[in-house]
């Protein structure tokens, strides 16, 4: 649960009360009416639901506030590129909701430490399951980490609620709608079905008709009245890690864990739940099934969304086939931002095949981006004190961003449409460069125009989660001194140090004589002794640039643009 300050705050808004061991009570829960009774509020942000298959409002129950809960995952093994996938794009999702729709995002994330999964590889590697879970959840977090996606406002374990689970099993029992067996407990779905007020199969009606297409988890249990009916709680087998309950030692079923800790935080109501496409069902069919029999509500869940897969030589990557690309490898190859920006430019709800092509197409937009910025301060820097030009060029570009600016705009609030903002970025980009090319040999480039478009660009890049400059940051907004011309740049923190203006003025020379050497070798006959030594000039330009690099204890690293240098620290 929430801390003792945030938790009475936080539910007392969200209207949820609580009975026995601390869960939403279903009965004062059912007071307050049924979805269809209570008003909901517009966020103004159209969705794909799957669960009505159509696109519509993204509505909470709470002006303002979005609740959320999210699918984390079973920690046995190590996470692969599908797995980061889902988690870099529902990243993306929060931060447009809270940073762009301003919205309070109140986002639980459950995680399975217990599970058959988790006791097959314990057993298989001679470790204890819950040292096993805990080590891959470590693992999992850092990983997260490294890719930038933020934690969720509570992580919630099942090993931390099996008290909560077994008070949701018996208030489903309470309903009529569970039976015992010798080996566990399971979901009655013809009894849930019965009930006029409920039905099952919502998110894939097909398949509710079709017993083929249920989850063999429970294919061993013995007196299921049905193949559609569900474990929700399975005794435990020698050896293996068990809780008391009314039914005999045991543990949780699969589905009852996210339907308990959610309804803990969050009650009888739901604006928004999310996992990956393969979840729908059974996993999120049975979470609803199972809420909406103990809340006694006609739906649980306002809203659902669910992420593509990733697929690998044309199936879908997965652990039970062996075809996967682990996030460590990734990340040991590209950098957290190129593949941030893979998943910027595929729908989230969209599958894709994972391959070169698709990598380079990330890798380029991403270099693409970084060298805009680079450029514009390399400009700006040099731009001798023209703020003020601002022609009909400029009104033309200023004009641009502004456009830009409406259309991302109108892409993150229609189905979270990041492939089309990312391309409003890149055009905004080619204009820029444009308008630079054509008045920068004439020394007429208005540092006011190209500032405007590299805000433009870098903030919304950041929105969404890449680790780009920040314009706003860099001292290149800054007011001047009176009766200077000069709009050199004010160094930031991170380059300010005695020797800045030395290294400052060494790159500029450096670069100088490097697009000197250049035109001389584009110019001159091979061979001739203009080209040798202008080809002699540009090794020892390469080697300042790596010396640069080389110095201890901060580097110094060169990047060499199509028009000049610029210089980071590193």
């Amino acid at each position: 649960m929430f801390g003792m300050s945030s938790s009475a705050r936080i539910l007392r808004t969200l209207r949820v009360t609580t009975g026995p061991r601390g869960l939403p009570s279903a009965v004062q829960c059912r007071s307050l009416g049924t979805d269809d009774g209570r008003r909901l509020y517009d966020t103004g942000i159209m969705v794909t639901n799957s669960l009505t298959k159509k696109k519509e409002p993204l509505r909470t129950h709470t002006e303002g506030i979005l609740t959320w809960y999210q699918c984390g995952p079973t920690v046995y093994d190590s996470a692969h590129i599908g797995h980061a996938c889902t988690y870099v794009w529902f990243d993306i999702i929060r931060r447009i909701l809270s940073d762009h729709a301003g919205l309070v995002v109140l986002q639980a994330q459950g995680v399975t430490d217990v599970d058959d999964k988790i006791i097959a590889r314990a057993a298989a590697t001679d470790q204890d399951p819950f040292d096993l879970a805990r080590a891959v959840e470590q693992e999992f977090a850092e990983q997260m980490d490294r890719l930038n996606v933020q934690a969720p406002l509570l992580t919630l374990r099942v090993t931390e609620h099996v008290s909560e689970i077994v008070g949701f099993i018996e208030g489903i029992e309470r309903h009529n709608h569970a039976y015992a067996t010798p080996l566990g407990v399971y979901f009655d779905t013809d009894a849930f079905g019965a009930d006029p007020r409920f039905t099952y199969g919502k998110l894939h009606p097909k398949r509710q008709r079709n017993t083929e297409g249920y989850a063999t988890e429970d294919a061993e249990g013995a007196g299921k009245r049905k193949p559609a009916d569900f474990a929700l709680w399975k005794a435990a087998k020698t050896g293996e890690p068990g809780w008391a309950s009314p039914w005999g030692d045991g543990r949780p079923g699969w589905h009852i864990e996210c339907s308990a800790m959610a309804s803990r935080v969050f009650g009888s109501t739901l604006d928004l739940h999310t996992g990956g496409k393969d979840l729908a069902f059974p996993h999120h069919e049975n979470e609803m099934a199972q809420s909406e029999s103990f809340h006694g509500v006609a739906q649980w869940g306002q809203t659902y969304l669910h992420s593509g897969h990733v697929m690998l030589k044309g199936s879908k990557m997965s652990k039970s086939v062996g075809n996967i690309v682990r996030v460590d490898d990734l990340l040991s190859q590209h950098t957290a931002d190129e593949f941030r920006m893979l998943c910027l430019l595929t729908r989230y709800r969209d599958s894709f095949n994972y391959d070169d092509d698709v990598f380079a197409r990330a890798v380029h937009a991403t270099g693409r981006f970084h060298d805009f910025s680079e450029r514009c301060r390399l400009v700006v820097s040099r731009a001798a004190g023209i703020y003020a030009v601002y022609g009909d060029e400029e009104r033309a570009l200023v004009a641009a961003v502004s456009d830009t600016k409406a259309a991302c705009a109108r892409h993150f609030v229609d189905d979270f449409d990041t492939p089309s903002a990312m391309a409003a970025l890149l055009r905004l980009v080619a204009l820029t460069n444009q308008y630079i090319e054509r008045n920068q040999a004439g020394g007429t480039v208005s540092s006011a125009a190209v500032v405007e478009a590299a805000r433009c660009v870098e903030s919304t890049l950041r929105l969404v989660g890449l680790s780009g400059p920040d314009f706003t940051q860099s001292g290149l907004t800054r007011w001047s001194n009176p009766g200077t011309t000069s709009s050199r740049p004010h160094h930031t923190p991170d380059s300010a140090s005695s020797h800045a203006d030395a290294i400052d003025a060494l790159v500029q020379f450096r670069g100088t004589v490097r697009e000197l050497a250049l035109a001389t070798i584009k110019g001159a006959t091979k061979g001739s002794s203009e080209h040798t030594l202008a080809v002699e000039t540009l090794q020892q330009c390469d080697l300042v640039r790596d010396r640069l690099a080389a110095v201890e204890p901060k580097r110094y690293v060169v990047r060499d643009l199509s028009s000049g240098s610029t210089w980071q620290i590193k």
